[in-house]
């Protein structure tokens, strides 16, 4: 006796097979015809309930909810019926056992009493097995203490002081907005083979060639005992808070650099190594040329050891930290003229424009100015050197025109000055002479007395 499921059933696999064959049908012209499989989906017994058995007692009639083997209760942990089976979701017994496991795994560690919860855990010990193997640094490798120590700096200063280019680092002498200047003792003579290198140190290197040239006297023995210490400074170019952007802008153009390529494409640490170097080179030409300015020492990546410009220890101040207002005009009149002839001499002697000159980047010290960071200095053979040296001139003149001093000096001559010489002098009274005198005898051979007699004779208009 047929019943109403299997003419149901007998109906569905009817209208399958009418569909398989259209299908067939259909796909011949486009040579798609594969093998048909037929498939048969049987509905629910939820949908079509059988039939209650007149035989069957009512209780038998009742589909069973419950299967008939033994059901665990959910209310008991573990699969054993019991709460004593640890499992990954007691957070307790996870606890104790990831620190039962980091205590024997990890050195030092110690029994731990409290529990380590499992996201601790598998932190701890992928940090683990990536310092095992050398792996890619972490934000703790490269975070700066001290305001520019990162880890790779103070492995850096640590081998100077292991290789005899220091003795002690001291403490901070100044932070600025690209390095943070350190206070340290060292010995005179560095030992060879020490870490880093010198200024000339290499023999194609055109800055020891220039240096030769204008070099008057390698021998500066003045009687101190080199054994002794001395002051020095170590300036520690920042490579992860740096916020100074635009060292492409200074490094494009100059040939020193020209192998490099575009510096935009390099990463931060090779950007700031390349920085430094930057600085030893120019450094290198001004020093050997006598001008006034810090002596470099020592360079290893991002880290350059110069000479300490100091008074009992004391680092000299800049212009900008100096009561200029409380000084006599006299006194003020002479820092201007030192400014500009410190300018002069480092187109005229080095071939560099500072391109950043202003009252924060020179000191004073007993009646002297020495120029600093002069790692944005360029060559003369930059394309943008002149308008470099004319934001110089316009930054010199302005800070001491605030102290009533420069009024009769034009921005556009003193650059002019600056930048060819004094080629048609002017009659000027003969008590400026008196200037021409000053910057030979006093102030040294790189003065240029002819700049000084112009400038003098109006500064004391």
């Amino acid at each position: 006796m047929m019943t109403d499921l299997d003419l149901a059933l007998a109906m569905q696999l009817q209208e399958e097979e009418a569909y398989d064959l259209h299908a067939f049908e259909r796909n011949r012209p486009r040579g798609l015809v594969t093998t048909v499989t037929r498939f048969c989906a049987f509905a629910s017994p939820t949908l079509l309930p059988p039939e209650p058995q007149e035989d069957q007692p009512p209780e038998q009639r009742q589909r069973k909810t419950t299967p008939p083997w033994k059901v665990r209760d959910k209310s008991l942990k573990g699969q054993g019926g019991t709460g004593e089976i640890i499992t990954k979701h007691d957070l307790e017994k996870s606890g104790m056992r990831n620190a039962q496991r980091l205590s024997d795994t990890v050195d030092g560690c110690g029994p731990l009493s409290s529990p380590v919860s499992n996201g601790t855990a598998n932190s701890l010990q992928h940090k683990l097995r990536r310092q095992e193997r050398g792996g890619r640094a972490g934000s703790e490798d490269i975070q700066t203490l001290g305001k520019a120590l990162d880890q790779k700096s103070r492995l850096i200063l640590r081998k100077f002081i292991d290789s005899g280019v220091l003795d002690e680092v001291v403490c901070i002498v100044r932070t600025g907005k690209e390095a943070v200047v350190y206070r340290a003792l060292g010995p005179w003579v560095i030992p060879k083979g020490a870490v880093g290198f010198g200024p000339g140190s290499s023999p194609d290197d055109d800055d020891a060639v220039l240096s030769r040239l204008v070099a008057e006297d390698d021998d500066d023995d003045d009687g101190m005992n080199k054994e002794q210490q001395r002051e020095l400074c170590v300036k520690v170019y920042r490579t992860t808070l740096s916020l100074f952007r635009h060292r492409a802008d200074y490094v494009v153009g100059d040939h020193r650099f020209d192998s490099l390529g575009d510096l935009n494409k390099l990463n931060q640490a090779k950007v700031v190594s390349v920085w430094a170097e930057k600085e030893l080179k120019n450094l290198t030409r001004m020093f050997r040329a006598g001008l006034p300015c810090p002596e470099p020492i020592q360079l290893h990546r991002n880290v350059l050891v110069m000479s300490f410009i100091h008074t009992d220890g004391w680092g000299a101040p800049r212009l900008a930290d100096v009561p200029v207002g409380q000084f006599k005009r006299a006194i003020v009149e002479d820092m201007c003229m030192q400014v500009v002839l410190i300018a002069r001499a480092m187109l005229l002697r080095c071939k560099l424009v500072h391109a950043d000159l202003s009252q924060f980047n020179v000191l004073y010290q007993n009646g002297r100015c020495y120029v600093i960071d002069v790692g944005q200095a360029v060559d003369t053979s930059h394309p943008n050197a002149r308008e470099l040296l004319t934001l110089d001139v316009k930054n010199v003149l302005a800070f001491f025109r605030l102290h009533g001093v420069a009024l009769a000096l034009d921005n556009a001559l003193v650059e002019e000055w600056i930048w060819n010489g004094v080629v048609e002098p002017s009659a000027v009274h003969a008590s400026a002479q008196r200037w021409g005198d000053y910057a030979q005898l006093e102030l040294g051979d790189w003065a240029d007395a002819a700049l000084a007699v112009e400038l003098g004779s109006r500064l004391s208009a």
